[in-house]
């Protein structure tokens, strides 16, 4: 069975940053960035377009990926930032896009030159691109040959968020959260895989870096 990564352009960044680790109620969680990248000020809805090669019935799953991090709410109840689908550009630059990806990854979370250094310890977006690799086969049924639409984007619209992998590879020889191969912000992906329930680990991280 084919195994590839999900990438971030943060990859490089996260590894170099270190905090301590952000006890939640169930499990610990590595809070890599809570000072570090993210939106600023928290908008109350970011934006994507998808561009002219993404399926209608792909930008439904986007949907469903989406609403997955909206329904994260803080501690108090409240909702953080909205993700939603436009197809008005003048709205954002934030595009989601098949493109050619290296390094054998599946999906991509592309800064691009929207990751702009504000400060001495925090980073914000101003846009960011999501792409799907276009060297592999999709589905959003489940199919065993292929990579599932909704796990990647959903993984992918964490990094967007701000949110880390739950260990980088090769670099430790535990991950810091014990439902790691259940995370949604886990690197690792295979066909036929489906991994779209946020665990403790990712909700509590988003919540951590805006809250």
């Amino acid at each position: 069975m084919k195994k590839k990564r999900i990438f971030s352009a943060l990859a490089a960044l996260l590894l170099c940053l270190s905090l301590p680790v952000f006890a939640s109620a169930s499990q610990a969680v590595e809070p890599r960035f809570a000072s570090g990248v993210r939106w600023d000020e928290c908008p109350s809805t970011v934006y994507f377009y998808c561009n002219d090669n993404i399926q209608n019935s792909y930008k439904t799953i986007i949907r469903y990926a989406m609403n997955k991090w909206n329904a994260v709410k803080t501690p108090n109840g409240d909702s953080m930032i909205t993700l939603a689908l436009t197809t008005d550009t003048s709205k954002t630059n934030n595009e989601i896009r098949y493109d050619v990806l290296g390094s054998g990854a599946a999906g991509y979370m592309d800064p691009g030159t929207g990751l702009s250094e504000t400060t001495e310890d925090r980073v914000v977006f101003t846009y960011t691109d999501i792409i799907l690799s276009n060297k592999v086969s999709w589905s959003t049924t489940g199919a065993s040959n292929a990579y599932d639409v909704q796990t990647v984007v959903e993984h992918e619209l964490g990094h967007a968020l701000g949110v880390a992998h739950c260990h980088e590879p090769n670099t430790r020889t535990k991950c810091y959260s014990s439902t790691c191969l259940k995370n949604v912000m886990n690197p690792d992906i295979t066909v036929g895989q489906k991994r779209t329930t946020l665990q403790e680990y990712d909700k509590s991280s988003y919540t951590l870096i805006y809250w």
